[in-house]
């Protein structure tokens, strides 16, 4: 049928990948059930058949399509065609017919038949109009019959209309409408001043030019909209998810302040909506200058959806809350004060453009890593902890000395402080870095002196207190 022929060049015309069966059960049997079943045939008619532009149109008279071959996966833009086509007169002298062309492919500019001209309409209202999804329709009216019928048509590109989709269905794995680890929701459509929210808007306003398909429980979703459309979609990974990459017909979209957010205009043909999912770890983005790197690792499923950002800063404070910091940290050495924050992050198409959103509690707590510089010595460090209330906790950490990290677990995030100690090791006696007496550090010593001809010599031990 020339339908398929046309979807066919459609597709190749917008470089939009997707199976041939399920393009024959979507939108050629629609087309075959638009007109109603004629009566049997009385009449047998040949059909000389000449295109040039873009393409062919399918022929129609009374309601019986002229069969022209075999679907070319590469149709020509221009040529001919010689057919016979069987159909029911009736015993009248006229016959009535009709033309289509997919409407992302094609608008008729000219025809004639048997070298008269026929008036077909090029102004963009009625042509909407004459819409019959994925059909643009060219009713021509009642001709006088011939045996013999001698079509001439001119077309061009459309400018008409365009269609998109996007696909959770295993089947569709490897196309370019293939969405895993992330959902679309349409937010809004909006043309000609009006605005369509939802699939049940574009169903109650019965527009035939606005279209919102379904199919298996909303696992597959196509639009069909008129070019110029202004498109709203939202777009939201799963949570260890981000969208990395979205392209519209290889052009970029908008993205709007509401989080996933995205706008673009339609154009004509097959949107090629290029959206990339990935699996993208948490981070931590460290800034203080006592702090090199460091890692998160969340609790628990605190939200649904992107990733969590640890941002770790200096923060300068005033003297309160410095004298406050060093009041907490007791018999501990403040070294540094940081900001630490925790954001959820949705990337808008790349790790460098995000929304962020500040978690400032979680319902469980997280594991942080962070690497220290050589600048934080001491051999016990504890994190000082200023909470929303405005008191103060010691979280204790654990130091590892050979990478010079320190670990702890919290669920609030705002500001903290290092602070460390030197403690004497039970084998060497080592002072603390406050400068504590052995004894203050709960060793205590015992200390014998033995004497030998012209040598005394001193023994110690130590002694927990």
């Amino acid at each position: 049928m020339g339908a398929k022929t046309f979807f066919k060049q459609t597709i190749k015309k917008a470089g939009f990948i997707v199976t041939i069966t399920a393009l024959i059960a979507n939108y050629v049997l629609p087309i075959a059930n638009t007109y109603a079943d004629p009566p049997q045939p009385d009449t047998t008619a040949a059909v000389h058949y000449t295109y040039d532009g873009n393409g062919a149109a399918d022929i129609f008279i009374n309601n019986v399509m002229l069969e022209q071959g075999e679907p070319d996966p590469h149709p020509p833009v221009s040529g001919e065609f010689d057919g016979t086509i069987n159909y029911h007169s009736g015993g009248f002298n006229t016959v009535n017919v009709t033309l289509t062309t997919f409407v992302t492919l094609s608008t008729i500019t000219s025809v004639s038949i048997n070298g008269t001209p026929y008036n077909v309409p090029t102004d963009r209202a009625t042509l909407l109009g004459n819409v019959e999804w994925p059909v643009l329709k060219y009713d021509l009216g009642d001709i006088p019959k011939a045996d013999t019928y001698n079509i001439t048509t001119t077309t061009a590109p459309s400018t008409l209309m365009g269609n998109f989709s996007w696909s959770y269905k295993d089947s569709d794995k490897g196309q370019d409408n293939y969405v895993d680890n992330g959902i679309i929701t349409l937010v809004e459509l909006e043309y000609d001043n009006q605005k369509y929210y939802s699939k049940a808007d574009i169903d109650a306003a019965n527009l035939p030019y606005l279209r919102y398909e379904e199919l298996d429980n909303g696992a597959y979703s196509e639009i069909a909209i008129p070019t110029g459309t202004k498109v709203t979609l939202k777009l939201m990974p799963n949570v260890g998810y981000q969208l990395t990459s979205f392209t519209v017909n290889g052009g970029r979209f908008e993205a709007q302040e509401e989080v996933g957010v995205y706008s673009f205009e339609s154009v004509s043909g097959n949107f090629h909506l290029g959206a990339h999912f990935t699996a993208v770890d948490d981070a931590v983005a460290a800034e203080a200058e006592a702090v090199e790197s460091g890692a998160i690792t969340l609790g628990g499923t605190e939200f649904d959806n992107g990733t969590a950002r640890l941002d770790v800063k200096d923060v300068d404070l005033d003297a309160e809350d410095i004298a406050d910091f060093e009041d907490a940290a007791g018999d501990y050495k403040v070294k540094t004060y940081l900001d630490i924050s925790l954001f959820q992050i949705i990337y808008k198409g790349t790790a460098t453009d995000t929304w962020d959103e500040q978690i400032r509690e979680l319902d469980n707590e997280a594991t942080i890593t962070l690497k220290l510089d050589e600048s934080i010595d001491g051999n016990e460090i504890v994190i000082v902890h200023q909470k929303h209330d405005g008191t103060y906790e010691v979280i204790p950490t654990t130091y590892d000395p050979v990478n010079h990290t320190i670990t702890f677990k919290t669920s609030s995030f705002s500001n903290y402080a290092i602070a460390t100690k030197t403690v004497a090791s039970p084998d060497t006696g080592v002072m603390t870095s406050e400068g504590a007496s052995a004894i203050e550090s709960g060793i205590m010593p015992l200390i014998t002196i033995i004497t030998l001809p012209g040598l005394a010599v001193f023994v110690t031990k130590k002694i927990l207190a």
